[in-house]
């Protein structure tokens, strides 16, 4: 499974925002695309970061960042 699934030839633009620890990131299927930028992710793009974020408490769905997250 994906974080997202685009379809049916959307054009989806994703900017600052963080997609992580995901087994896959985006889907896309019949003729969708997708571009992210600016985010915290392991997909390419501009400005993206493979960084990890530094949530405050993940395992307990505390998703607040941590003092110097990235």
């Amino acid at each position: 499974p994906a974080a997202v699934y685009v379809e049916d030839q959307s054009k989806l633009t994703v900017k600052d925002s963080i997609l992580w620890n995901n087994s896959r990131e985006f889907a896309t299927v019949s003729g969708a695309s997708y571009k992210i930028e600016n985010s915290i992710t392991t997909e390419k793009g501009s400005g993206n970061k493979a960084a990890d974020p530094q949530f405050v408490d993940a395992a307990k769905a505390d998703y607040h960042l941590k003092s110097g997250s990235p």
